[in-house]
């Protein structure tokens, strides 16, 4: 062989030894980097779809503070017990600020005169009206004048507990000139 002709094999031998050395060596890092490739754009489809939740549940979340506002006080006004002895405290200071005088308290078919002494749990006759309950407060106030009265339904008509008046009447008491309202109260309690 021909000096020329071996340094061509010599040459030719390297190279494809040097060909196949690159391509034993890079090829493993080819792959890798492809696979790091394929990784980095799950990772960002993932990525973007966090960002998507994260989105709705910052809007989930505020519109969970505005109808909390709205349950809570809802739920103030409908409570799931039937404990009046709140409400009867409130009816007794909403009488002292009218300045009239809470003769008497009826709840569900039970009477007291001195309700300071009265306690919810007594309570049981509650009547189902659609989802609520409904637990009947007949009243029996007298005040000296029809303001006071007035003021006095009107509070009582904004009382914590959701009220509504089924029955009204009013009398004037001539023996002690004064005006005597009879009043059913209707309280609601969720089942």
């Amino acid at each position: 062989m021909s000096k020329r002709r071996t340094l061509y094999y010599i040459f030719g031998t390297t190279l494809v030894i040097s060909a196949l050395i690159v391509y034993f060596f890079s090829m493993p890092l080819v792959n890798n980097i492809n696979t790091l490739k394929n990784d980095l754009q799950a990772k960002n489809a993932e990525l973007s779809g966090l960002k998507d939740k994260e989105s709705s549940l910052k809007k989930i979340d505020a519109s969970y503070n505005k109808y909390k506002q709205q349950f809570d006080l809802v739920a103030g006004a409908l409570p799931k017990t039937k404990d009046v002895s709140g409400y009867i405290t409130q009816l007794e200071g909403a009488a002292s600020q009218s300045q009239i005088s809470l003769k008497s308290i009826k709840i569900g078919g039970q009477t007291q005169t001195n309700s300071k002494e009265q306690t919810g749990s007594q309570y049981t006759q509650l009547t189902k009206v659609g989802d609520l309950y409904v637990l009947p407060i007949d009243l029996s106030v007298s005040g000296n004048s029809f303001g006071n009265l007035l003021t006095f339904i009107e509070t009582t008509e904004n009382l914590s507990r959701f009220t509504t008046i089924q029955k009204f009447s009013i009398k004037n008491n001539d023996t002690n000139k004064s005006l005597d309202i009879s009043l059913t109260l209707n309280i609601y309690v969720l089942p």
